[in-house]
């Protein structure tokens, strides 16, 4: 059967090859588990914003964005970028959107200041 992977909340890894009476839990470390694309393209949300004064984190909720305050939320938050943008072997393409006036969730002033910092510090525009 094909290879079916789920991740349990105890940090193994559960494999099943064909049906179930096949399967056997296997510890990730034992699996060498990890991530890596051979290219990735990935987009740059408003979620995390660079600003002037820095880096800003963002969430969601219903029709607005809120800031994120506190530390554990903006450090998950950040690693979920970082794994994000440390994947690709062979190249990355990462796309920020130009935004929406129209479009209050979507304001070009969201992305802006965040594409003319990735650009200063080397990305290429393509």
């Amino acid at each position: 059967g094909a290879l079916r992977e789920a991740f349990a909340p105890s940090g193994r890894a559960r494999i099943a090859l064909g049906p179930p009476p096949a399967a056997r839990v296997i510890p990730q470390a034992e699996l060498g588990l990890s991530l890596e694309l051979d290219w990735a393209c990935v987009t740059w949300d408003a979620d995390i914003r660079f600003t002037p004064a820095g880096w800003e984190n963002w969430s969601f909720k219903g029709n607005k964005w809120l800031r994120i305050l506190k530390d554990a939320r903006k450090d998950y938050q950040k690693n979920a970028y970082r794994v994000l943008l440390t994947r690709a072997r062979q190249g990355m393409v990462l796309v920020v959107p130009e935004g929406d006036g129209a479009d209050h969730t979507r304001l070009p002033a969201f992305y802006n200041s965040t594409y003319d910092y990735l650009q200063s510090i080397g990305f290429a525009v393509i």
